[in-house]
């Protein structure tokens, strides 16, 4: 049994929902005779999913103030910086929540990646205010003077980051639809940090930031020395200059070349320890051959160490194997090799029982990437095209398996109807056509 829920009810709360009335239905003594097991509730992958990204951006948030502090050596500027960054969240949130947008998977990732740059604009201002005292200036004429010369900078800065995200949104089509919820995330942090950055700090800094005495001679660190002297060293000589240019050039250049090498999909993996693995069956096959293939599946999925647990769901010419794989500890391969395994496993059955072929069924596009359609009026031809573009096709490295739809060929009989002979007895289409399947089925 699949449940799905309504539009407004979110994947948590519905697999929560259904827990608890399976647990009153269990507590009913209802289960008799029977038993009744929870297969995959998607909403378990949602949340472990935006477990780990809230996670990892507490972690990021808490990095970054560490760097901050082993750069800018001064507990209070961190402090400043530091209490910058859960505001700027607090201030995307509202905005988030005003604009009726979720929290979810891609708005996460989004405020994930905004974190890192949300506290650029806040160091640039609070360097740029701790200059002018350094000059003198009291701590007021500090901040403003400071948080002037920066603005017009900063300003261009974000909004060119901005410039680039927000077209990212205007994809089109379904995946436009996902991604302009990431693009406009992306440009609520970047502006709440700039809105931040210009009222926030400098209130702050201004109030809180005292300054260090002054040593009359600074000492350079090794690294900042070492820099200065290989950019002396470079720039002193055009030709040194233009070696570097073209350095560069050549790095980049040769990156174009690295671009067809990096794997291309639409989306990744989103199911965390779990898939689905569609075995398509030659026409005809009964059921008694069906259960001997389940048995088959289930023999060659049993042995492998990081499968849990597998279901198999009889779907007429299709028997669909839901898996979970194992976690925590008990993870000996990664998803993408087990993934590989039981698809390699699976096809090996392919020869000994009616198998048409075996494919991912959530990878999208029914788990083939290239489909190619043959149109054609002669059926013969049609049918020799298929095969040896089929024969073809898996000749080629990286192709796993081919197939083609002649093969889900079956004859028909078809039954003309009297209609004045129907209207005669009373009898309706579909109670002919019902009628009909049961005498031919004995």
């Amino acid at each position: 049994m699949q449940i799905g829920g309504a539009p407004e009810t979110t994947q948590i709360e519905l697999a929560e929902s259904v827990r608890h009335a399976l647990d009153d239905i269990r507590d009913d003594d209802l289960v008799n005779g029977f038993t009744m097991n929870e297969i995959v509730a998607h909403g378990d992958f949602v949340n472990d999913s935006m477990y780990s990204v809230t996670k990892n951006i507490a972690i990021g948030g808490i990095i970054a103030v560490l760097v901050l502090l082993l750069f800018l050596r001064n507990f209070r500027a961190t402090v400043i910086i530091g209490v910058s960054i859960p505001t700027s969240i607090l201030l995307t949130m509202v905005s988030m929540w005003i604009g009726g947008y979720s929290l979810n998977m891609l708005t996460l990732v989004g405020l994930g990646l905004g974190i890192g740059m949300m506290v650029d604009s806040s160091i640039v201002v609070l360097e740029s205010i701790y200059k002018k005292k350094e000059q003198g200036l009291a701590g007021y004429e500090a901040a403003i003077q400071g948080t002037s010369e920066v603005a017009n900078a900063i300003i261009a800065s974000v909004l060119t980051t901005i410039a680039v995200f927000l077209p990212i949104g205007l994809i089109g089509g379904e995946t436009g639809k996902f991604m302009i919820i990431f693009s406009v995330v992306v440009a609520i942090t970047l502006i709440s940090s700039v809105f931040i950055a210009f009222t926030f700090i400098p209130a702050l800094a201004e109030r809180f930031m005292n300054m260090r005495k002054q040593k009359e001679k600074r000492r350079e660190s090794g690294g900042l020395g070492l820099y200065r002297n290989m950019l002396t060293w470079i720039i002193a000589k055009k030709a040194r200059s233009f070696f570097i240019i073209a350095l560069f050039l050549l790095a980049f250049v040769s990156s174009l070349f690295l671009v067809p090498k990096i794997p291309m999909n639409i989306m990744p993996d989103v199911f965390n320890r779990y898939t689905e693995i569609s075995v398509a069956l030659e026409n005809g096959t009964t059921d008694d051959e069906k259960q001997v293939i389940a048995k088959s599946i289930h023999q060659k999925l049993k042995p492998m160490k990081d499968v849990k647990a597998n279901y198999i769901i009889d779907q007429g010419n299709t028997l669909t194997s839901v898996i979970k794989m194992t976690s925590g500890d008990e993870i000996y391969y990664n998803q993408k090799e087990v993934t590989d395994n039981i698809l390699k496993g699976l096809r090996s059955l392919q020869g000994k029982h009616p198998i048409r072929s075996v494919h991912r069924a959530i990878s999208g596009s029914s788990g083939y990437p290239v489909q190619i359609t043959i149109r054609g009026e002669d059926f013969d031809k049609l049918k020799t095209i298929a095969k040896d573009m089929v024969t073809k096709t898996e000749t080629i490295d990286g192709v796993v398996e081919a197939s083609h739809s002649m093969e889900a060929t079956s004859t028909m009989q078809e039954i003309l109807l009297n209609e004045d002979e129907l209207e005669k007895y009373g009898i309706n289409k579909l109670e002919m056509k019902k009628l009909a399947r049961t005498i031919l089925a004995r």
